[in-house]
């Protein structure tokens, strides 16, 4: 109970601040552009608290996944000749407001990894033991998966656990496990000797436990993958460079991840398990809390980059739908542009875009039974 209630709180607090980090990216750039913003809300309506400051209603609504800022005059058929309504600003003023939450969002992740690479992070993207000035502060051999039927599914070792050292019950030697290349090697070299039973010890959610463990004599030793998982502090004038690695991996997965999604969608009728809906994000918000601060962090910086690819992308309904027409406008003029086509078109893209996101809400339930 008490851990499902962690998890609710920390879903709704990393949504909700991605959500109020990307449209505060448009309402800023608004305002500073001298157009009129009428509502800043996060969530969809019905609204169950609102205030009104100056010229800007500010509500929170019921409905948590996702936000929006109202602009006077932001619908694309809008006629309103307001001087301070979004359809009368320069063609750079819109684009700036368009782009802004995108921005944001992407800036949000490098201020977040540049200061946690400078008090000790981790990295999935590169050894960050390699930059010049590195401090290793922690270093663990984590089990990060349990082949079925082997030794370690036998001593019902998990992934997450904490290889901690090897005992010999023969010989009572004990033998630390420091590194990746440290439990490889001993492994090996007992297989090779024939040895058949060990103790292994490990710590799953801070405790400590030993238990007996078999030693296969072909193939892998004991049927566990493991990962090292290490805290290094990076100097500071280097952590910005580590943190736009990172980042770069983190978008070319995801985009890897996109790509895979629209191709079964489009010519196999298939969603695809790389993209999840609110409820799987609910399922990855539950798994890194109870992992620990690094994989929460993680988590809110790959997010906060998803939010940003996606709404870049030139889909009817997002950020970069609205751009791809400003685009137009800025190449060809603005009578280029067919206003009823636009908002028709950025409607229908809103409603596959909702159904689709119910429709892996579904998926994503389903696959909890």
């Amino acid at each position: 109970m008490l851990s499902t209630l962690i998890t609710l709180i920390a879903f709704f607090l990393i949504l909700g601040t991605l959500v109020f980090i990307h449209e505060l990216g448009h309402f800023a750039v608004a305002k500073w552009t001298g157009m009129r913003v009428d509502e800043f809300a996060l969530g969809f309506p019905p609204r169950i608290w609102g205030r009104k400051r100056g010229e800007t209603m500010y509500a929170i609504n019921a409905i948590p996944f996702g936000g929006y800022v109202k602009i006077h005059g932001e619908a694309p058929t809008s006629a309103d000749k307001d001087p301070r309504s979004f359809n009368q600003a320069k063609i750079w003023a819109r684009i700036a407001v368009i782009i802004a939450g995108v921005v944001m969002n992407a800036l949000f992740a490098f201020i977040i990894l540049t200061i946690a690479f400078s008090i000790g992070f981790g990295s999935y993207a590169q050894d960050l033991t390699k930059i010049p000035g590195a401090v290793v502060k922690h270093s663990d051999v984590v089990a990060i998966g349990i082949l079925a039927d082997s030794p370690a599914a036998a001593a019902h070792i998990e992934a997450g656990d904490i290889i901690k050292s090897f005992t010999d019950p023969k010989t009572g030697s004990v033998v630390a496990v420091q590194s990746t290349q440290d439990m490889v090697a001993y492994t090996k070299a007992e297989q090779t000797a024939g040895v058949t039973d060990l103790k292994i010890t490990y710590t799953r959610d801070g405790v400590e436990n030993t238990v007996p463990i078999s030693i296969e004599q072909t193939g892998a030793p004991l049927g566990i993958s493991i990962g090292a998982s290490q805290l290094v502090r990076v100097p500071i004038l280097q952590a910005p460079g580590a943190a736009l690695k990172e980042m770069q991996f983190i978008v070319e997965l995801t985009w890897d991840a996109l790509k895979t999604f629209a191709h079964k969608l489009f010519y196999s009728a298939q969603l695809d398990n790389t993209v999840s809906g609110p409820v799987g994000i609910y399922q990855a918000t539950g798994q890194a809390t109870q992992a620990g601060w690094v994989p929460t962090i993680f988590l809110v910086v790959a997010l906060s980059l998803n939010l940003a690819l996606l709404n870049i992308l030139p889909i009817p309904a997002l950020d970069g739908g609205r751009l791809f027409f400003l685009l137009i406008e800025l190449i060809f003029g603005k009578k280029a542009v067919n206003h009823r086509l636009e908002g028709a078109v950025t409607f229908a893209g809103f409603v596959i875009v909702m159904g689709l996101v119910a429709i892996l809400s579904v998926r994503d339930i389903i696959h909890l039974f």
